[in-house]
C-alpha cells in the first residue's frame, strides 16, 4: 500500500542521503505514490525518464535544482507483472568520483604489475651475465641503488646536474615513479601516463629478450 511504499522510499533515502538526490515511485498511469521531496515533486521530473517498450530500465542524465543527476528508472514487478516504476536520482559528481576511483585503482595495479615485471625481467638478465650468485647480487645492488637515487623518487630530476639528468631517463624505475606520482598526486588518467606505461613495457620486453639470447648462447 501507499504507506509501505513511502516508508521504503524514506528508508532508502536515509541510507544513501549523501549520494541520492531523490527517490520516488509511480504507478503505471504516472501517478506519484511516494517520494522524498520535502517541497513537492517537480511535475516535469515525473515524465522526464520513461521505460520504452522492450526495455527493462532507463538511465538519463538530467539537470535539476540539485545539479546534474543520473536518473535511473526500473519497473516495480509482482506476480501480476509491472505495477509501477521506481525512479532514483544519483548525483553525477558521486558517479564521476566512483568511476575515477575505480580507474585509478586499475591504473595503480597495472603500474605495480608492470614494475614487478620489469624487475623480474631485469633479474633474469642479470642472472644470465653473472657467473656466480655473488656477482648477481653485486650487479643488482650496483643497478638498483643508482636507479632509486636518480629516478626522482628522492631528489627531483630537475634539481640534478644537467649532465646526470639524461641518465635518469634511461632507467626504468624513473618511469615507474612518474606513474605513481601521476596517480597519487596529479590524479592523471591512463592516457596521460600512456608514454610511461609504454616505456616500462619496452624495458620489460628488452630485458626478457636479452635474457633469452644470453640463455641460448649459454646452452650453445
Amino acid at each position: 500500500d501507499f504507506s509501505s511504499i513511502q516508508n521504503l522510499v524514506n528508508e532508502e533515502e536515509r541510507k544513501h542521503q549523501a549520494h541520492f538526490a531523490y527517490i520516488f515511485a509511480t504507478d503505471n498511469e504516472g501517478r506519484v505514490l511516494a517520494h522524498t521531496f520535502k517541497e513537492g515533486i517537480p511535475e516535469k521530473l515525473v515524465g522526464a525518464n520513461k521505460i520504452l517498450p522492450g526495455r527493462t530500465s532507463s538511465i538519463q542524465l538530467l539537470e535539476t535544482k540539485r545539479g546534474l543527476v543520473y536518473d535511473i528508472a526500473v519497473p516495480i514487478l509482482t506476480g501480476k507483472g509491472m505495477i509501477g516504476i521506481t525512479r532514483v536520482g544519483i548525483n553525477e559528481e558521486y558517479i564521476r568520483k566512483t568511476v575515477n576511483n575505480i580507474v585509478g585503482t586499475v591504473i595503480g595495479v597495472t603500474a605495480l604489475v608492470m614494475g614487478i615485471g620489469v624487475l623480474i625481467a631485469l633479474g633474469l638478465a642479470i642472472s644470465t651475465v653473472s657467473q656466480t650468485s655473488q656477482q648477481a647480487i653485486f650487479l643488482s645492488i650496483f643497478i638498483l641503488i643508482p636507479s632509486i637515487l636518480l629516478s626522482g623518487f628522492i631528489f627531483p630530476i630537475d634539481a640534478m646536474p644537467q649532465y646526470i639528468q639524461p641518465i635518469a631517463y634511461i632507467l626504468p624505475f624513473t618511469y615507474f615513479v612518474e606513474i605513481i606520482r601521476g596517480i597519487l598526486l596529479k590524479d592523471n588518467d591512463f592516457f596521460v601516463l600512456a608514454t610511461d606505461y609504454a616505456v616500462l613495457f619496452g624495458f620489460a620486453v628488452l630485458f626478457t629478450a636479452m635474457s633469452i639470447v644470453r640463455f641460448r648462447k649459454t646452452l650453445g
